[in-house]
């Protein structure tokens, strides 16, 4: 099954010797991809969710419809070392995202300041947060923007010190978390931490988090999504999502969390 329709998995598909090599059609391909598989899926709408896209593969194959799942567990030493990096930073947690594959998606070091400087202010019905950022060895410089901007804000920063498998017991012990489309922000998702998305270059029609989505924010402008890993423009579209909007929909999203829990006591892995 080919999913990823560009050259170098349709070259891969083919060299695999299988005999039935199923991908997408020759409208929905790129780079001659189509030219490798001998059977298609139907064609799919352009800005229908990638998700659903992968799961025309399974009712091409005539699969039983099931749950959507994705078995993402922790490891019991992952969720110890997760706590262990998150002793610092005591629950109620707000996981920060902060970069992406793509310079385009990557949200203003002020801007994420101003989201943490916010929801780490008690309310009336929510408590304060205590900000998270996670990132990798890429991410330092941004980080390092982000906790200057708000000196004396608290920050627990774990760029560069967690794998992805990691992430994944770090996001569960995370109240909320936000950030722009990036591989973390979807195993927030899959781990079930509530997660506000950034939209600017890419489209959430496309690609929001699975269950999610009604968070998902984008910037207004007329070339969203223009789809280019670098903007010409100083990530205009980023600009303009407010920061208070991001609050906005994290306190949403924290109050949805909260009309969800289970009133028996859950373990802290996956409670906060």
């Amino acid at each position: 099954l080919d999913l990823q329709r560009h050259l170098k998995s349709g070259i891969t598909t083919w060299v695999s010797g299988a005999p039935h090599r199923l991908g997408f059609a020759r409208e929905n391909a790129k780079e001659f991809n189509h030219l490798f598989s001998n059977q298609h899926i139907p064609f799919q709408p352009p800005m229908r969710l990638k998700l659903l896209q992968y799961q025309a593969f399974a009712d091409t194959l005539k699969l039983a419809p099931g749950p959507i799942e994705f078995g993402l567990e922790p490891a019991a030493e992952e969720l110890a070392f997760a706590r262990e990096l998150l002793a610092a930073a005591p629950a109620p947690r707000l996981g920060i995202i902060l970069g992406s594959s793509w310079p385009s998606r990557w949200y203003f070091p002020e801007a994420i300041a101003a989201v943490a400087r916010e929801i780490a202010r008690p309310a009336a019905d929510l408590a304060g947060l205590h900000s998270v950022l996670l990132g990798g060895p890429a991410e330092a410089r941004l980080a390092s923007q982000v906790s200057a901007c708000v000196p004396k804000l608290p920050l627990l920063n774990l760029v560069g010190r967690t794998s992805l498998r990691q992430l994944g017991a770090v996001f569960p012990q995370c109240a909320a978390a936000f950030g722009p489309d990036s591989g973390p922000m979807h195993i927030a998702a899959a781990v079930g931490c509530p997660v506000v998305s950034l939209w600017g270059a890419t489209a959430p029609e496309r690609s929001a988090p699975w269950g999610f989505s009604q968070f998902a924010l984008k910037g207004e402008i007329p070339c969203h999504p223009c789809y280019l890993r670098r903007c010409p423009i100083g990530r205009e579209c980023m600009r303009r999502i407010e920061p208070q909007a991001v609050v906005e929909a994290l306190r949403r999203a924290l109050k949805e969390r909260s009309s969800r829990a289970p009133t028996s006591a859950s373990s802290e892995g996956n409670h906060c």
